[in-house]
C-alpha cells in the first residue's frame, strides 16, 4: 500500500494527464518534439502523452537510416516517419485512421518532409 501523500500525488497526476488527453481528443494541439513542429488533430494519438512515442523516437534517431526504406505502421501524427525521413530514409507512413493519415501528411508538409 502506498503512503497517503504518494497516493494523492499519483491521483492528481492521473487527473491532469487524463484531462490533457481528453482535451487533445477534442481540439488540435501544437507541440514540438525532437525538433519537429507538429499539430496533432483530434482523434490522433498524441506523442507527447505517451512515453512509448518518445522511446521509439529516440530509437529511430539512433539508427543509421540514410538510403533505407522504412514503414511506420500506425503512424498517428507521423512523428517516427518524419524523424526517419529527416535522417535520410525513404519513409512510408500508414494508418487505418483517416484523421491520422491527414495529420501525418500535414505535419510532413509543415516540416518540409512531404516528399
Amino acid at each position: 500500500m502506498l503512503p497517503p501523500f504518494t497516493a494523492a500525488v499519483r491521483r492528481a497526476a492521473h487527473l491532469v494527464w487524463r484531462r490533457r488527453v481528453r482535451a487533445s481528443l477534442e481540439r488540435p494541439d501544437a507541440c514540438s518534439l525532437f525538433g519537429l513542429d507538429l499539430v496533432i488533430e483530434p482523434g490522433v494519438l498524441h506523442p507527447r502523452h505517451f512515453a512509448s512515442s518518445r522511446l521509439l523516437a529516440r530509437h529511430v534517431l539512433s539508427l543509421d537510416l540514410p538510403d533505407r526504406e522504412i514503414a511506420d505502421v500506425g503512424t498517428g501524427s507521423g512523428l517516427l516517419a518524419l524523424l526517419a525521413a529527416r535522417s535520410g530514409a525513404r519513409a512510408l507512413a500508414l494508418d487505418i485512421n483517416p484523421e491520422a493519415v491527414g495529420c501525418a501528411s500535414r505535419n510532413a508538409r509543415r516540416n518540409g518532409l512531404a516528399e
